[in-house]
């Protein structure tokens, strides 16, 4: 009998890996504290959180200051695109107009605060092709994202 219970949504999220899950759960259980507290529980949260940056700046090859951890995909594209807003001259961001909510709905408050929004359209193949979004930008544009998996 085929079950009635399919999930295709692994671009958003996917089952946890037991052995993964388990060991970070002893790891916050063990580094439980607000790394921004002076206690000791605290600063020995902020020494393992520190020390994971260094690891994940090492891994990727970049500096462990260009390193943010964020709580889920939603923060991590607010985070993006809001960095732009403290930029001295408003300019132009492109968007592909398949972009994940995250982002579409946040370049709408920036659009009444005086930046360009420039979206992007898919071919017909569903593909945002690279000449398209070279096309859109402009000599001020100061973000562009483009969605590389679409779990719709």
């Amino acid at each position: 009998m085929i079950s009635a219970n399919h999930y295709f949504d692994w671009a958003a999220t996917a089952p946890n890996d037991e052995e993964i899950l388990t060991k970070a759960l002893k790891y916050s259980m063990e580094h439980w504290g607000n790394p921004s507290s002076i206690h000791k529980a605290g600063t020995d949260a902020k020494s393992a959180l520190e020390n994971a940056r260094k690891r994940a700046a090492q891994a990727l090859g970049v500096n462990a200051e260009n390193i943010f951890f964020t709580s889920g995909g939603t923060e991590g594209d607010h985070l993006a695109l809001l960095s732009v807003l403290s930029r001295p001259q408003k300019g132009s961001v492109v968007l592909s107009s398949i972009e994940h909510p995250a982002l579409r709905e946040m370049a709408k408050p920036m659009q009444n605060c005086g930046w360009k929004v420039i979206n992007v359209n898919p071919g017909k193949n569903g593909i945002v092709c690279a000449q398209s979004i070279s096309d859109a930008l402009q000599e001020d544009t100061a973000f562009v994202s483009v969605m590389a998996v679409n779990n719709e």
